[in-house]
């Protein structure tokens, strides 16, 4: 009866190890970082750095009509922010330790 109890509170204790040596430092990290890059974020949007709607409205508002038939022949207006999207997340995402 003893050694049945042993297996049990072996079994237990790797448990129990396991979930806070992994689980529980891993979602502490990640909360931190995940913060960390929310607010440097904001910081960034706040900071004026990045220009706004209307700086670029007027920017590609005075592209002649020729332009503009080529860039929504090949799907420029629906591309372009996919890939503006993709070149912020991967800035943010090289910045992050672990997995940069």
């Amino acid at each position: 009866m003893s050694s049945l109890f042993e297996v049990l509170l072996s079994g237990l204790n790797t448990t129990l190890q396991f979930i806070f040596r992994s689980v529980v430092i891993k979602f502490a990290m990640f909360f931190g970082l995940w913060y960390v890059t929310t607010e440097f974020v904001d910081v960034i949007k706040g900071s004026g750095l990045l220009p706004d709607a209307n700086a670029l409205s007027s920017a590609l508002g005075s592209l002649p009509p020729g332009v503009w038939y080529w860039l929504e022949l090949l799907a420029v207006p629906q591309g372009l922010p996919i890939v503006l999207a993709a070149m912020g997340n991967k800035f943010v995402i090289r910045r992050i330790p672990m997995l940069g």
